[in-house]
């Protein structure tokens, strides 16, 4: 059996490349950078090893100059296999360094075996060479390695720099957003100075207000010019969670909700306080500034003055909500009855797949008597039976029908469990 080093800092293209090797009848042996590499490989030559360019503790291109330089392993076939090292000059590099083959990653697993497989067959035959540079060409090696360095740190000095620079835009545009919090702010303030000027007249108006909308249930308010409320009756006391209904005089709805649903109704109010045109029965979301979320059907009509002018608006909002709730339940349970169908059509689709794999597996068992292929026959058909058993299930969920319920040991859930965590795990981390 082939025995194959593979040496990455990256867990998952280590479980790749294994798995790759492994399914074509491969030994693995596994390394974290090239010194472990190079430790490894001195205990226990391997036939061929696989190696990455970038990683840390030794990178690819040292550990190929060791490789070649020491005794035992020269004539061992190095493979390169990158995905940062890309360039030409990045591959002529690792070929003077003694590299018998550079392939980028990824490759298709059928174009990388048969690379594989023919540098083995090239060492087999002695058509590969036995080391890297002399002694006297290797400072021009080495000086081309320091320029390939060099070219990557530059590369990553310019990413540094844009990610540099879109930092600063970002603060910029803070800034921004915070000047233009503080002219917000001000503005309150000043709204805040103004609306002393008509608390007295409010005041004279509260009693009357109080008595024709106290019992509606419906939220009704009256809002000046400038969007700022100036009486709200008991509904929307209680939904503002006020002591008073004094207490809303001179707000926006910037204090009760969010600020960008704050700006549609600022901006709402304003297009109908300038065209005049009322805005009827307009179902819209509402977000509050705790969070909750809540449906109204809003009327909302201009307040004129003895000139016609507008000087405000007059509203009244009706809670939807549970309609809304209601509504939205109607069609989340459409759309399950329709998924349900999908399922349903995909599970009987996967059915008609799979019997097919389980009695041919059962018909090969029959006639297969290698233990190496009856094991792989056993593996296709858990795996076969898994898929119907997850067939199963989804139709079961298709149907709206509880499953089976059967008896089990969670010894075997938790055997399954570990052999699936045992290969994807790190091999640093003990189960």
């Amino acid at each position: 059996m082939i025995r194959i080093l593979i040496v990455d800092d990256k867990p998952e293209s280590l479980y790749l490349l294994r798995s790759l090797l492994q399914g074509n009848g491969c030994a693995v042996e596994e390394a974290r950078h090239g010194a472990e590499a190079l430790v490894k490989a001195r205990q226990q030559p391997p036939d061929l090893i696989v190696s990455d360019l970038l990683m840390p503790v030794m990178d690819g291109y040292t550990l190929l100059r060791h490789w070649k330089f020491d005794e035992r392993l020269r004539t061992i076939p190095f493979v390169v296999y990158t995905a940062t090292y890309t360039e030409p000059q990045d591959e002529r590099l690792a070929r003077q360094l003694g590299a018998d083959a550079f392939i980028l990653k990824p490759a298709e697993p059928d174009a990388f075996m048969a690379e594989i497989r023919e540098v083995l067959d090239k060492a087999e035959h002695g058509q590969l060479a036995a080391h890297g540079p002399t002694k006297l060409a290797e400072e021009l090696v080495l000086s081309e390695y320091s320029q390939t360095l060099v070219r990557k740190l530059e590369e990553k000095a310019l990413q540094l720099q844009e990610s540099n620079r879109a930092l600063a835009e970002d603060l910029a545009r803070r800034h921004q957003a915070e000047a233009e919090a503080a002219q917000a702010h001000e503005a309150l303030l000043r709204t805040l100075a103004e609306q002393r000027k008509i608390e007295e007249e409010l005041r004279r108006e509260q009693n009357l207000f109080q008595s024709l909308t106290g019992a509606i249930p419906d939220e009704i308010y009256f809002k000046d010019r400038e969007s700022r409320f100036v009486r709200i009756n008991d509904t929307m006391v209680r939904k503002f969670g006020l002591t008073g209904a004094a207490d809303a005089v001179g707000k926006t709805d910037l204090d009760f909700f969010t600020a960008e649903h704050a700006r549609k109704t600022y901006a709402d109010e304003q297009r109908l306080m300038r065209t005049g045109e009322p805005l009827v029965n307009i179902e819209e979301k509402v977000t509050w500034r705790s969070g909750q979320v809540t449906w109204v059907s809003t009327t909302k009509v201009p307040l004129k003055d003895a000139q016609g002018g507008v000087t405000g608006l007059v509203g009244i909002s009706r809670d939807i909500t549970e309609k809304k709730q209601l509504e939205a339940r109607f069609l989340r349970a459409q759309r399950l009855e329709s998924i349900g169908a999908l399922a349903s059509g995909i599970a009987h689709d996967l059915n008609n797949v799979l019997a097919p794999i389980l009695m041919g597996v059962a018909l090969l068992r029959q006639s297969v008597h290698d233990e190496h292929d009856r094991v792989l026959l056993g593996t296709m058909e858990k795996s076969a039976q898994r898929g119907a058993d997850i067939v199963r299930q989804v139709l079961t969920f298709a149907r709206g029908s509880e499953g089976q319920r059967v008896p089990l040991q969670p010894k075997h859930v938790v055997r399954d469990m570990l052999k699936f965590a045992d290969q994807i795990f790190p091999k640093n981390i003990k189960l």
